[in-house]
């Protein structure tokens, strides 16, 4: 019964002197590697769903670091404002630029990890990404 018709007709190449062994061993070896290949699928899902989680947790930093640097320039416009007008002392105007000065270098910061998440993302989803953005 279970040599019966469920080959599927291949009855003829079963028979090419390989003997019994040789269809269960080569079918061994076919579900081997079709499980190889699909943890390898599953493995690159996964790198791809991290690749774009860290993608997009990288892009938050920059909105975040653009965000604090407008608030940063606001600060020192007022600063500049105030020292004009006598009620601030220098050294609290330079603090402001300073923040403002740490602030450009922070978003530098995030822009850079953004653009190396991208190019993660590019790899991993075996695509060039990283001409499709302009960080500004």
């Amino acid at each position: 019964p279970q040599d019966g018709g469920a080959g599927g007709g291949g009855g003829k190449s079963r028979r090419s002197g390989k003997g019994r062994g040789g269809p269960t061993a080569l079918t061994m070896q076919q579900k081997n590697d079709v499980a190889t290949q699909e943890a390898a699928l599953a493995q690159a899902e996964a790198n791809l769903e991290s690749a774009y989680a860290q993608a997009q947790a990288a892009w938050g930093q920059v909105e975040l670091a653009r965000e604090n640097r407008k608030a940063a320039e606001r600060s020192l416009e007022n600063a500049q404002k105030a020292f004009a007008a006598g009620t601030l002392s220098q050294v609290q105007l330079l603090e402001a630029e300073v923040a403002l000065a740490e602030a450009d270098f922070a978003l530098l910061q995030a822009k850079n990890a953004y653009l190396r998440a991208l190019a993660a993302l590019s790899v991993a989803a075996g695509v060039d990404l990283t001409g499709l953005l302009e960080v500004e």
